[in-house]
């Protein structure tokens, strides 16, 4: 296989994955000629801290409903997913909303 790399300062391997195997819920190809074209993907692994620390994923879609229900109309165009991990083991920064 491909040797370690460096991601966001952690130590990662590159896994490859079958793109049939994509479960996608939010993108739902109408019947009449709807269509989800994986272009690429990446999957990179830290054993250190079991984790996926990227996850990449180029598709190209035609005739497609996101995020929605029977109401909205279809869509044909490219789909970006980008997942990052930053800070393993750093505690999170986050400030409670003035109200809660």
């Amino acid at each position: 296989g491909d040797p370690p790399s460096v991601i966001n300062g952690q130590q990662v391997w590159r896994y490859a994955f079958d793109p049939t195997e994509l479960v996608f819920p939010n993108i739902r190809p109408l019947a009449d000629g709807g269509k989800i074209i994986y272009i690429s993907g990446e999957l990179w692994y830290a054993p250190e801290h079991e984790a996926v620390i990227r996850f990449w994923l180029n598709l190209d879609v035609e005739n497609v409903v996101i995020f929605g229900g029977e109401s909205q109309l279809p869509v044909s165009g490219s789909v970006i997913i980008r997942y990052d991990v930053f800070d393993i083991g750093q505690a999170p920064n986050l400030s409670i909303p003035f109200g809660c």
